[in-house]
């Protein structure tokens, strides 16, 4: 699926309450060209359906008491070793998700990165998430 699609698939989550596959991204990208392309893929589409966009690292995530309740949630996962606050803030949105709360979020890393967050045990609902991987955009 190319970047327009989703985004289009994206926009229409978001006009849905965020009820919809895009509810949830994991979006594996190879280099940080690629990585800014999503982002701003995703910003502008967040945007242009009224909602608000909160940009999280996982550095950020240590210090963050929680996730917040509504808006689109991006979370740079980075690309080194899969820090222990997104697997945890992943869990948290599911349960904001069980809520029925105006969230989306997106989890943006490094292949391996997103490849070890599909495989926490904790989290065997993350097959259901909607796959998005950006090749090398050189």
């Amino acid at each position: 699926m190319s970047l327009t699609e989703w985004a289009d698939d994206l926009a229409y989550t978001l006009r849905n309450s965020g009820h919809g596959m895009e509810q949830i991204t994991l979006a594996s990208v190879e280099d940080p060209k690629s990585g800014e392309l999503v982002i701003e893929t995703a910003r502008r589409t967040a945007a242009l359906s009224g909602w608000p966009v909160i940009e999280i690292s996982a550095k950020d995530l240590r210090q963050a008491a929680q996730l917040p309740r509504h808006g689109y949630i991006i979370v740079n996962a980075g690309s080194g070793r899969l820090a222990p606050e997104v697997p945890t803030a992943v869990a948290a949105f599911q349960h904001l998700v069980g809520e029925d709360l105006q969230v989306a979020l997106l989890v943006l890393g490094a292949p391996k990165v997103i490849q070890a967050l599909r495989r926490e045990p904790a989290l065997g609902w993350l097959s259901r998430t909607f796959p998005l991987d950006v090749l090398s955009s050189r």
